[in-house]
């Protein structure tokens, strides 16, 4: 499956963002955590003890669930990230790289297409939620209000 980068950006909570599309049809939303975080690779669907034994995935509330935690490519950032690809989400045909497959979907093609614009708010919906329980981060945020 091939990505394209759309977007990447540093969110309010100071995580890095990222929305990729696929060619397959469908997008993808991520949030990078950095080796000062309590997420920093804690696997989504593992218990963690800093996590009170509590997987990522129990805290977060995003599309579809946490489908993913890892690296990408060759960032130094530890990513969570969800997919547009369930029940209910349509395909985007603009994104589908082989014609047999775009020709497949363009009449089977049901549901709503999650665009770029849904998948940035569904990241900083994630990005904030984390924040939350990420001591980091919120010390991060005090500091940053206390210097402006």
């Amino acid at each position: 499956m091939k990505t394209t980068i759309e977007k990447e950006w540093r969110s309010e909570t100071g995580y890095t963002c990222r929305v990729v599309s696929c060619d397959m049809g469908h997008r993808c939303g991520y949030v990078g955590t950095t080796n000062h975080s309590i997420y920093y690779e804690k696997e989504y669907d593992h218990p963690s003890e800093k996590l009170n034994n509590e997987s990522p995935e129990s805290f977060f509330e995003v599309h579809g669930g946490i489908t993913f935690s890892g690296k990408i490519d060759n960032s130094p950032l530890w990513w969570y990230g969800f997919d547009c690809a369930h029940w209910g989400d349509g395909k985007d045909l603009s994104l589908i790289t082989n014609e047999k497959l775009r020709e497949i979907y363009a009449t089977t093609n049901e549901g709503t297409i999650k665009d770029t614009n849904y998948c940035i708010q569904e990241c900083e919906k994630l990005a904030k939620q984390m924040q939350k329980f990420d001591p980091f981060y919120q010390r991060k945020e005090k500091l940053e209000k206390l210097l402006a």
